[in-house]
């Protein structure tokens, strides 16, 4: 896009339930996001002049590994209680579906 002014817009995202900025940038672009969508453990954004970021998650293993190394480890700790729980609460759904479907 010729002659097109580029702004910096700032995109933090925020882990609720760890309470804390699990990432953080400025993004340059001639239009600020108008769509974004969350699937498959990305974010994806989309700019009106057809702009496309995609994020991706990292996974646990790697979330561990760089909390450890900047000694963030209550932070870990509570990452990973967050991510066994909610392993356990998909295997007591999926172990209750099979219940209902085999009675």
């Amino acid at each position: 896009m010729m002659g097109a002014l580029f702004n910096r817009y700032g995109l933090t995202i925020f882990d609720c339930a760890n309470k804390f900025v699990a990432f953080s940038s400025s993004i340059l672009s001639p239009e600020p996001i108008r769509v974004t969508a969350n699937e498959w453990g990305s974010l994806f954004l989309l700019t009106s002049d057809g702009t496309f970021w995609q994020l991706k998650e990292k996974d646990l293993q790697t979330k561990m590994t760089v909390f450890y190394k900047k000694n963030h480890y209550d932070l870990a700790v509570k990452v990973l209680e967050t991510a066994l729980s909610i392993c356990f609460l998909r295997l007591m759904m999926m172990f209750s579906l099979t219940l209902c479907v085999c009675l």
